[in-house]
């Protein structure tokens, strides 16, 4: 089958682009991969799933017919009446980030989150105020959420996750508002 993939790789110019291993796929290193197919029964998927969750936020992981369980697919596509599935590896947010932006709190801001795969829910809160989140979304290292602010403002706010920082930028009242930053405190 490897041969056969070399082959069909090479005929359609992409060899190049793409390498093709045979061996123990839960003995394998895929830290350096960018999209992993699939084509394993449903056991044998969840039992790849905290390998492939390692690895590099953004990583495409593509499916045909079986899925990963509790970890919903980003994307369902039909293909001859079989889903073909795919997952964004997600990266790791939840927890608390201290949040370097003025949104109105007389205190230190923390950005509190909880994260289930790339579902992730949370609010902004301080000894005295809390903005529940709006509109999140987790793609990859791509975050982004809304918050409605002390005076009824809509702010939004859209960055990258860089381990243990978010930084990027915001908008109020869909103009631009500044950067934002963001530091994981979380204890361990």
């Amino acid at each position: 089958m490897v041969e056969l993939s070399r082959r069909n790789a090479e005929k359609e110019g992409v060899a190049d682009a793409a390498r093709f291993v045979q061996g123990d796929i839960f003995a394998s290193d895929f830290s350096q991969a960018t999209v992993v197919t699939l084509y394993l029964l449903d056991e044998l998927n969840l039992r790849l799933r905290p390998k492939l969750l390692e690895t590099k936020p953004g990583t495409r992981l593509v499916s045909h017919d079986f899925d990963m369980g509790d970890w919903r697919p980003d994307e369902t596509s039909r293909i001859d009446e079989s889903p073909a599935h795919l997952w964004v590896v997600p990266a790791k947010v939840g927890g608390n980030w201290k949040l370097e932006h003025d949104i109105g709190a007389d205190d230190d801001p923390v950005l509190s989150l909880t994260q289930k795969f790339q579902k992730v829910e949370g609010a902004i809160v301080s000894k005295s105020r809390r903005f529940g989140l709006r509109d999140v979304r987790l793609r990859g290292d791509r975050f982004e959420f809304g918050l409605v602010d002390y005076r009824g403002v809509l702010r939004e706010f859209s960055g990258r996750v860089r381990g243990d920082v978010i930084l990027g930028s915001v908008m109020t009242g869909g103009r631009p508002a500044g950067r934002f930053r963001a530091r994981n405190v979380s204890a361990g």
